[in-house]
C-alpha cells in the first residue's frame, strides 16, 4: 500500500512540475511571438504562438491559452489567412 501511495505522490509531483514547465515555455514563446508581431513579422509570430500552443494540454492558465489563440488569429488575419477564424473561435 505504501508503494502505491508513494508512486501516486511522485506522479502528482511530476505532473505539477510538467505543467509549470509547460506554462513557462509557452510564456516564453508567447513573448517571442509578441516581439515578432510588433515588428510586423507575422509568419514568425505565428510560428512562435503555434510552438507555445503545442503545450496546451499541460497549460492550466485559461487566460494564457486564450491570449495565444487570439494572438495567432490576429497574426493570421494580418496575413490574410482563412485560419484566423478557426483560432478566434
Amino acid at each position: 500500500m505504501k508503494k502505491v501511495f508513494l508512486l501516486f505522490l511522485l506522479t502528482c509531483s511530476l505532473t505539477a512540475a510538467s505543467q509549470n514547465d509547460a506554462t513557462i515555455l509557452a510564456k516564453r514563446y508567447m513573448a517571442s511571438g509578441n516581439d515578432y508581431f510588433n515588428k510586423e513579422d507575422y509568419k514568425n509570430a505565428i510560428r512562435d504562438f503555434s510552438k507555445a500552443l503545442e503545450y496546451r494540454s499541460k497549460i492550466t492558465d485559461l487566460y494564457l491559452l486564450c491570449d495565444l489563440y487570439l494572438n495567432r488569429a490576429l497574426s493570421r488575419l494580418r496575413l490574410g489567412s482563412n485560419e484566423a477564424l478557426k483560432d478566434a473561435t
